[in-house]
């Protein structure tokens, strides 16, 4: 099994922003004009302009938007298997694009010498990580917008639901044994890194969370459906934007991004991390109410499932707040994982004491289309 990360490991990408233009003409045959990098947990990510002239058979021509240059941390790199499930996830969804109409997922693009992904020497001598190259999606990313509809949130459950169903029956080798601290299956993986989280209340309560999922939530597991998973649905993963035929107040998803957390799981976890991200998004907690009602359109749960919603949100809630903690710990200027605390830890002490049917007759009351039929 692919072990989890382990605290003070250190996995990022050790790679300068001198060396990426030498990087990416090596590997892909283009010549960098401009280089942003983007915010990421472990991995280092950039957004690349080039030059109109490039040497790569394998590019028919150049995106005005530009690429995304995706470095995956050691501990990944490490996962071939898991890279190439990834790869195969993306195409398995690109081939099935008419069920997205207008959303847009992302275009791997081939190095020089024609693969998926290349093993590339940082660093120290011998250590290897594994590079990859996309088209940058344009577009807004829904962190960044002030002001969302909470239609919109139905829009992104039926979407992440849309991806679950297509995704339905595929299988890969590298989802058989993958372990990592963000899936919620494995949570109990959280407790060694609590350490970083300072008040010693708040250390009680991620705790009674944890026991309280692993002796309610997991004791019913092996009756939850499940299939393979986006795994990590949240306001940093979805570019949304306007159709030119719509009036202007008219917002709906146009992309979708990060398939690095793609995992065999429950679509039980799917919903309730989606559902987490979007109450924080929107500061409201009915926000969950729209997910809810757009996820179980498309991919419908049983009671079973949906009476443990609640715990799930906040086990995900511990998670983010957790491993916010520890990475603020280990880069202090990494402010991106610091942006949800305040939020996160007011709505987890706000559902935990929280009734788990009155929450879901809040989100259901009206819409009673959400339950499956057993």
């Amino acid at each position: 099994m692919a072990e989890a990360l382990k605290p003070g490991e250190e996995i990022k990408p050790p790679v300068t922003d001198d060396e990426l233009p030498d990087l990416v003409e090596s590997l892909y045959g283009l010549k960098i004009t401009e280089c942003k990098e983007l915010v990421s947990y472990d991995d280092k990510n950039y957004h690349i302009q080039v030059s109109e002239t490039y040497s790569n058979n394998y590019i028919s021509e150049l995106p005005e938007s530009g690429f995304v240059l995706k470095i995956l941390n050691s501990m990944s790199s490490a996962n071939i298997d898991l890279i190439e499930a990834q790869n195969a996830v993306i195409q398995r969804i690109r081939d099935n694009q008419k069920t997205f109409k207008h959303i847009l997922f992302p275009k791997l693009v081939k190095t020089r010498c024609g693969k998926e992904y290349i093993l590339q020497e940082l660093g120290e001598p011998g250590k290897k990580y594994a590079v990859r190259l996309f088209e940058y999606i344009p577009g807004n990313i829904l962190h960044g917008v002030s002001s969302i509809p909470l239609t919109l949130f139905e829009e992104i459950g039926s979407t992440v639901g849309r991806i679950d169903v297509v995704l339905k029956g595929f299988w890969h080798k590298g989802y058989q044994e993958t372990k990592t601290v963000w899936m919620l299956d494995h949570i109990e993986s959280l407790e060694s890194f609590l350490y970083a989280v300072k008040n010693e209340g708040d250390r009680t309560l991620v705790s009674e969370v944890i026991d309280t999922f692993q002796q309610t939530v997991m004791k019913h597991y092996d009756q939850f459906s499940k299939g393979v998973i986006h795994g990590d649905f949240n306001e940093s993963n979805v570019i949304v934007g306007r159709h030119s035929n719509c009036d202007a107040g008219d917002l709906h998803v146009m992309g979708v991004l990060d398939f690095g957390d793609t995992c065999y799981s429950t679509y039980l976890f799917e919903l309730a991390i989606t559902i987490t991200y979007a109450i924080l998004q929107a500061d409201d907690l009915i926000a969950g109410k729209h997910v809810l009602k757009g996820y179980t359109k498309v991919n419908p749960l049983s009671q079973l499932e949906l009476q443990f919603l609640k715990t799930c949100i906040c086990a995900r809630l511990c998670q983010s707040l957790v491993m916010g903690a520890y990475t603020l710990l280990q880069n202090p200027e990494n402010t991106y994982v610091a942006r949800t605390s305040y939020r996160g830890w007011r709505y987890l002490k706000l559902l935990w004491p929280m009734d788990s049917d009155a929450l879901l007759h809040l989100w259901t009351a009206a819409d009673p289309s959400t339950i499956a039929e057993e």
